[in-house]
């Protein structure tokens, strides 16, 4: 092995026989050798500490260079992650379980829609950039950059962040595929003719964008904007054979095909599979060597525009729960009986915009009207805010919830109170002191599931005697419920 030298990238770019399987299984060691670095780091965190969370930040865009999250997503436990180039579905997909956390630089209207963004998307929480003290002063107040904040995050915490992570995304019929090798012949085939002029490019330009991008770019759009999040497949998962609730595949810029691919997609249109495709397909094999001739059979994938979307998906059988005009993402989520629908516009429209659901229910805009329920097929949102549309979706109104607390307590004791919702869901709890005053440490966020959940009060010594205010606010159904609990001085019994 001592002698076996791996072809350089500027030796693959003069070859002039399409033949680049040397210098992309190379770049695919490569690829899975710094996975396999990281992944050795969370074996031994979690040798110390089973319970630790393992994880890397400054996630880049998908390409070459290691960034390949098919190898990536089950190395750590949570990823700092820049939300570019699909990579967090990507990551998401290879791995459920992952937890993504994503940064905000700045307070501007395009910070604010990426906070709602990330948050719609599975992010799990964010880093807020504060290089200037914008954010934060000296005196722990809030500065112009974490009031213009405030608002959104406010509401995140609030509950609605608690709602979206414990609503888990309905299982999709669609899947597209993510092809590292795809990417790496891309990108050698748009630079080859600058030969060795590659090396003087600077890591900023890696993430410039390229046909392969595009067309992942552009399947994400089409299927987001009808409320469809693909899984992405790596090509051993599709070699493999797609699962049978697949029923539309996408393959954005696959230009690199193994013949196990190739033969699970002749075997998915077979038995009634919907195959769209976009820019190049299987002009390479798996191993990045160039075919002589075209690698589907012609019928058997029709070009992603949304007319042969819509025919795919009509074929399919998948009619879309929401449709919305002008939606740029559509993201559904579950909780319980109900569906949640983040609904996205792009910055550049504003006005009334029609939002239809395919049947009718019960339906609220959690970021906009916390208490009306409305039975309806049809609504209107008015874009052209930094607020994305937050809908239930209800087949019958919620039930409000109700608490179970002692009404007298002591001072230094521990109470519990027990909180129900029928069902599942978020409740958030704010319990008040005797003045009014919001008690934070005694407050948060208590998911439910199975009609019950049970809140500890450990008042302190020094807790201020009078009555107490427990309320709880279910965050999707809008209900609250309080119970008061008459602190007395004296320590404990």
């Amino acid at each position: 092995w001592d002698s076996v030298m791996p072809e350089t990238t500027t030796a693959a770019m003069g070859r002039t026989d399409g033949r680049y399987a040397a210098w992309n299984d190379h770049k695919a060691f490569m690829d899975a050798s710094f996975a396999a670095a990281i992944r050795a780091g969370t074996e031994a965190l979690h040798a110390a500490d089973p319970a630790a969370l393992a994880a890397i930040e400054g996630g880049q865009i998908p390409g070459w260079g290691g960034w390949n999250y098919a190898e990536l997503a089950g190395a750590v436990d949570l990823m700092e992650i820049y939300d570019v180039g699909q990579n967090v579905e990507i990551a998401r997909s290879q791995n459920p379980g992952l937890i993504p956390i994503g940064t905000v630089f700045g307070h501007d209207e395009a910070a604010r829609r990426q906070i709602w963004h990330a948050a719609l998307g599975g992010s799990r929480g964010l880093i807020l950039w504060d290089d200037d003290d914008s954010m934060l002063r000296d005196d722990g107040t809030p500065g112009p950059a974490g009031a213009a904040l405030a608002p959104a995050l406010g509401a995140l915490r609030g509950g609605l962040g608690a709602l979206l992570i414990a609503s888990p995304p309905p299982p999709s019929p669609v899947a597209a595929l993510y092809s590292p090798a795809s990417f790496r012949l891309r990108w050698l085939l748009d630079h080859r003719a600058a030969g060795d002029a590659w090396t003087r490019r600077s890591s900023e330009l890696e993430g410039e964008d390229n046909a392969i991008r595009a067309a992942m770019r552009s399947v994400a759009a089409a299927f987001g904007a009808l409320g469809l999040a693909p899984r992405w497949i790596t090509p051993e998962q599709l070699a493999a054979g797609l699962p049978a609730d697949i029923r539309v595949l996408a393959l954005p810029g696959a230009l690199a095909l193994s013949d196990a691919e190739i033969t699970a997609i002749a075997a998915f249109a077979g038995r009634g599979g919907q195959v769209v495709s976009e820019g190049e397909t299987g002009a390479f094999d798996g191993d990045a060597n160039c075919r002589a001739g075209p690698a589907l059979r012609p019928g058997l994938a029709t070009a992603l525009d949304p007319a042969n979307l819509r025919r795919s998906l009509a074929t399919a059988g998948i009619v879309p729960e929401i449709t919305a005009e002008d939606a740029a993402r559509i993201t559904l989520r579950r909780s319980g009986a109900a569906t949640l629908a983040g609904i996205e516009f792009p910055a550049d429209i504003s006005g009334p915009r029609t939002i239809t659901l395919a049947a009718p229910a019960f339906v609220r805009d959690l970021a906009r009207d916390p208490a009306v329920w409305t039975r309806t097929d049809r609504l209107t949102f008015e874009a052209g805010t930094e607020r994305p549309a937050l809908l239930a979706l209800l087949p019958a109104p919620p039930v409000p919830p109700s608490i179970l607390a002692p009404s007298v307590a002591r001072a230094g004791d521990r109470v519990t109170a027990e909180l129900r919702l029928p069902g599942a869901g978020v409740l958030h709890v704010e319990l008040r002191d005797p003045s009014g005053r919001l008690a934070g440490a005694y407050s948060g966020n208590a998911r439910v599931d199975g009609g019950r959940v049970t809140w500890a009060v450990p008042f302190a010594l020094d807790d201020a005697a009078g009555e107490w205010v427990l309320r709880v606010l279910d965050v999707l159904g809008g209900g609250s419920a309080r119970a008061v609990i008459r602190v007395i001085a004296g320590g404990r019994k």
